[in-house]
């Protein structure tokens, strides 16, 4: 069974400044982030 961890506050802050930057937000970069990351992997597969 896989670990809850929880965000660092170091992680936290960057991810609002990313969010900030690119005007959308936290959730929203996580979401970019994890689809990005699928699309490599899948990529990656091929």
């Amino acid at each position: 069974m896989a670990r809850r961890q929880a965000l660092t506050r170091t992680l936290v802050e960057e991810l609002d400044r990313e969010a900030k930057r690119l005007g959308i937000t936290r959730q929203s970069v996580i979401k970019v982030w994890i689809a990005e990351r699928l699309e490599h992997l899948r990529g990656n597969a091929a």
